[in-house]
C-alpha cells in the first residue's frame, strides 16, 4: 500500500509545482519613459519611436539561433506588440501638442502580445 501512496504523491506533488510554475510567468512589459522628450518635434518624436521599438524587442525576446518557427514567433510578437502600444503612441503625441509643452504621463507601458498556438 506504501507503494501505491508514494507514486501518487509524487506525481500530486510534480503536478502541483507545474501549475505553480506556470502561473507565476507572466507577461514580459517594459516602461518608455518620455517625460525628457519634446514631442512637439520630429525630433522628440523619432526618440520615442526609437524607444519604443528597443523595448518591442525586447519583450518579445531575440532569435539566437533559432530556428523558422522561432522567428516566425517573434515577427509576429513584434507585429502584434507595435500594433497595440501605437494607439498609445498617438495618443501621447497629441497631448504633448495640445498642452503646448509635456505630454504631462512621464511614461507608457509596452507589453508583449506573445501569439497563441
Amino acid at each position: 500500500m506504501r507503494k501505491i501512496q508514494f507514486p501518487g504523491a509524487l506525481v500530486a506533488l510534480a503536478l502541483g509545482s507545474l501549475s505553480v510554475s506556470a502561473g507565476a510567468r507572466e507577461t514580459p512589459s517594459e516602461d518608455v519613459r518620455y517625460l525628457d522628450l519634446d514631442l512637439r518635434t520630429d525630433a522628440g518624436v523619432k526618440s520615442l519611436d526609437n524607444r519604443i521599438e528597443k523595448a518591442v524587442r525586447k519583450v518579445c525576446g531575440g532569435v539566437s539561433g533559432g530556428g523558422y518557427f522561432e522567428w516566425m514567433f517573434y515577427n509576429d510578437c513584434k507585429a502584434a506588440t507595435l500594433a497595440s502600444v501605437t494607439p498609445v503612441r498617438n495618443a501621447v503625441i497629441e497631448r504633448a501638442r495640445e498642452q503646448q509643452g509635456l505630454a504631462g504621463d512621464i511614461a507608457l507601458s509596452v507589453v508583449a502580445k506573445l501569439p497563441t498556438k
